[in-house]
């Protein structure tokens, strides 16, 4: 009987803490202790109560009997250790959250706390470490806001490249209010100033400025990245024709297909003496960024002086699928060359689906399950290709991004054919030289042999069962053939 008098009076007692009736509270805790003197949930709340009463000896005195009683009450060893941080007892309350995290190691809150003390301490490094320990737990939690809050104190405290590459990844698709925005770019601005050679820090600082629709002050943030990324990647360029002003634009596109080998495509090309890089590989202004304005596109560019042999170009593998893309294009860029790069849709698709599933994590189907529902939409589709616009928000396009026959045929009746070069992606892995030979030909420079052609962002994961692999066989046989008959290539794509 006294076990539930006492836990009755217990939570009469927490009802009082939550109401902020702390003198009330601290007499039902105490009640409910004589009634039930081991139950350390008692003892730890009545710290709780007489530490918010500014009792705080009484209070570290309450915890540590909870702890006699539980020495894992990791809540209580923390609870100690903001006590003695609000009395500045720096060194006490660091010992105290370092116990609380070694029993309880995945809560944010112990890290941030451990944080902000050995900040005041004035050990920045591990300080930050603690804040970005306190981010990657809310971000496994998808618990973004908290996330980015943690990873910009972290650069408050000691602006970290790796800090500002975590944030970036983190928020850079996630919605985000103004005062975030401003808050993420102060973050990068701080970056930049401890560390003036992290281009990549210019592109997140650009990427924030256009989402707060500062476009000038984006396209000037890419032109200091990309004129250093020359600087450093072409210094012959550099020396021969300084930064004076010139063209600012593709000369070619690798408009796609997603996984079938654009990174490695782009990053061969790009070490040609002749081929400038590009800000980024994929800037998929064309598909998803169309709004920020032509200014802003040529930002990512280097200027090329008239009549100069040196070509820009870039890599977006959204622009073959993506509605409006090849008009878009032709519109600016008329005479623009374009590459795409084609793979087995089979391996595409199972590529795609592995991306998805291991790397993004938002896929939890099998991959049978995944294309069984695709293939009976596929089926079903009579406005094919626009009929599947409604369906993105269920399906990842496994199988759709395969049907290639539909996407060139699309782009071809805008650009005349003899703008484009087709490459396979078997080809660029078993014969790369002889690709990059027939590319470079293609957009009029020298053939440049590599010294090893390495596969970029290349996955590794268990093969297709033969019966599935069958029925994509099958199902992709009559595009497959479709293709072959428009482009008039082959492309030797068997079971």
């Amino acid at each position: 009987m006294s076990q539930d008098e006492a836990l009755s009076i217990f939570n009469r007692g927490k009802n009082f803490l939550n109401e902020g009736h702390l003198s009330d509270a601290i007499v039902c805790f105490e009640k409910a202790i004589q009634l039930e003197p081991k139950a350390f949930r008692f003892r730890h709340k009545l710290g709780e109560a007489l530490s918010r009463n500014e009792k705080l000896d009484e209070a570290i005195a309450a915890y540590e009997a909870a702890i006699e009683l539980n020495p894992r009450a990791a809540w209580s060893y923390h609870n100690i250790g903001q006590v003695w941080a609000t009395q500045n007892k720096i060194d006490r309350a660091i010992s105290y959250y370092r116990k609380a995290i070694e029993i309880s190691s995945n809560l944010d809150l112990f890290y941030q706390s451990l944080g902000a003390v050995l900040n005041r301490k004035g050990n920045q490094t591990e300080a930050a470490q603690c804040y970005r320990d306190a981010a990657e737990l809310l971000g496994q939690q998808e618990k973004t806001d908290g996330a980015i809050a943690c990873y910009v104190k972290a650069i408050d405290i000691q602006p970290e490249v790796i800090s500002a590459q975590k944030l970036y990844s983190l928020s850079h698709y996630a919605p985000l209010n103004p005062s975030q925005i401003e808050r993420i770019a102060l973050s990068y601005q701080k970056v930049i100033e401890a560390h003036p050679d992290f281009l990549y820090g210019y592109i997140m600082l650009g990427d924030m400025w256009a989402r707060q629709g500062k476009v000038s002050e984006a396209s000037r943030s890419y032109q200091k990245a990309i004129a250093r990324k020359v600087e450093i990647a072409k210094p012959d360029f550099v020396r021969e024709h300084g930064r004076s002003g010139g063209v600012r634009e593709p000369n070619f596109i690798i408009i796609g297909a997603m996984k079938c080998g654009t990174t490695s495509l782009y990053e061969y090309l790009a070490q040609h003496p002749n081929i400038l890089p590009c800000l980024e590989k994929e800037v998929h202004f064309f598909s998803y960024k169309y709004d920020r304005g032509l200014d802003w596109y040529r930002s990512y560019f280097y200027p090329v002086p008239e009549g100069r042999k040196y070509l820009n170009g870039e890599a977006s593998p959204s622009y073959i699928h993506m509605r409006d893309t090849e008009r878009r294009v032709f519109e600016n860029f008329p005479d623009v060359k374009l590459i795409a790069i084609l793979r087995n849709p089979i391996d595409r698709a199972f590529s795609h689906y592995h991306h998805l599933k291991n790397r993004v994590g938002v896929e939890s189907r099998s991959f049978e399950d995944a294309v069984d529902a695709e293939m009976q939409i596929l089926q079903n589709m009579e406005d094919f290709p626009w009929e599947w616009d409604k369906h993105w928000s269920t399906q990842k396009g496994y199988l759709y991004l395969g049907l290639y026959v539909y996407f060139l045929q699309r782009w071809m009746s805008v650009f005349p054919k003899e703008q484009f070069l087709v490459l396979t992606t078997e080809n660029l892995q078993a014969k790369p030289a002889l690709t990059m030979k027939q590319t470079f030909k293609f957009l009029g420079v020298s053939d440049y042999k590599l010294d090893r052609y390495p596969k970029h962002l290349a996955g590794s994961y268990s093969p297709i069962s033969d019966s599935l692999r069958k029925t994509l066989h099958n199902f992709y046989q009559p595009y497959n053939q479709k293709l072959e008959d428009y482009l008039e290539m082959s492309f030797k794509w068997t079971e």
